[in-house]
């Protein structure tokens, strides 16, 4: 989102990627042989922390696009 448009939603953005960076680190300092879902979700939140290209718009179903102002062919 840019800046100008709607500066409250990329403080609150910001705030959410900040808390799960939090969250992400202590459980990769307290779990010394994660999971497969559980190295899957933590896959899942670095690609979200550092994302520009490709991004995911759902965690829980990655096969959900955007489609920029109601239009398939635009890209987002």
């Amino acid at each position: 989102m840019r800046n100008k448009v709607n500066p409250r939603a990329n403080k609150e953005t910001k705030r959410l990627k900040t808390y799960l960076g939090c969250v992400k680190r202590d459980i990769e300092r307290k779990v010394e042989n994660p999971n497969i879902r559980l190295k899957s979700l933590l896959e899942i939140s670095e690609r979200i922390l550092t994302q520009s290209k490709n991004k995911i718009y759902s965690i829980h179903s990655l096969e959900v696009e955007c489609i920029s102002k109601g239009k398939s062919y635009k890209r987002c």
